[in-house]
């Protein structure tokens, strides 16, 4: 799958102008999506009201369906390492593990002695579990198999955390106030960058939803420069997500998921 990414990098600057976007489906949502992520296949999960999760394929079939035992809000989500799903509940503060089927495996509670309440998670490939603890405005990292913390940092940011996600051996913190801080594996960060919370990480670049348009920029460039804006989405109320890979574009609101499959001329 990788040099299918690959290659729509290379193409994407040159044909980026000549993509002509196709609405395919619009699927109603019972409630507002409080998390998404993607696997390897591009099955999409989506963490909804009363911390349900669903999966579909990249043409919105449903495909498998997870009810907790105990109500609580999904507020982290998972999906891209392997065979598992990882969800992330503030309020419980504990994470559930899911196969790939949905049908859960374990649940990990974090160690109140080494985390003092964790607002928001990211999963590292190393399955060792970034946390931003709000309690100490720390940013550690937290293995579960020994439940010790490996590594904290202090960021000197008092910040509420939306999002966060290990890409490409860097953490990326989406923060409320539209700030985007890019770290290395070590917790220092690299770059500070203005950004809407709505984005996604794919293909070496940052996928933003802004004003009813798509607008995407370079990772790894010195100098943030944006590149081409795509066309204009049907957005009737504030986007919360957005994902993105080489054929779908998949627009989140409040009730409904639009996804758009995109042409050449």
């Amino acid at each position: 799958m990788k040099w299918i990414a690959l290659l729509f990098l290379a193409l994407c600057s040159a044909t980026i102008q000549g993509q002509v976007p196709e609405k395919i489906q619009v699927l109603p949502l019972p409630a507002t999506p409080t998390a998404i992520s993607a696997d390897v296949s591009h099955r999409l999960y989506v963490a909804v009201g009363k911390g349900i999760i669903r999966q579909y394929d990249s043409t919105g079939k449903q495909l498998a369906y997870f009810s907790p035992s105990q109500i609580a809000t999904v507020t982290s989500l998972e999906a891209r390492f392997g065979m598992r799903v990882y969800a992330f509940y503030q309020d419980l503060q504990s994470f559930v593990i899911l196969n790939r089927f949905l049908q859960p495996i374990d649940i990990h509670k974090f160690n109140p002695d080494k985390i003092g309440f964790a607002q928001n998670v990211a999963w590292s490939i190393d399955r060792s579990v970034w946390v931003w603890d709000s309690q100490d405005m720390m940013l550690k990292k937290y293995n579960p198999m020994t439940t010790e913390v490996t590594l904290q940092v202090n960021l000197s940011q008092d910040m509420e955390v939306l999002r966060m996600q290990e890409f490409d051996n860097r953490l990326y913190i989406f923060t409320k106030a539209d700030k985007l801080l890019i770290l290395d594996y070590l917790g220092n960060i690299i770059e500070t960058r203005a950004c809407s919370p709505t984005s996604c990480l794919y293909a070496e670049r940052l996928w933003t939803c802004e004003n009813k348009q798509l607008v995407v920029t370079p990772l790894y460039t010195k100098k943030e420069q944006r590149e081409k804006i795509f066309f204009s989405l049907e957005i009737n109320t504030p986007a919360l997500f957005l994902y993105v890979n080489e054929q779908y574009y998949w627009l989140f609101e409040a009730d409904k998921i639009t996804i758009y499959k995109y042409f050449r001329e």
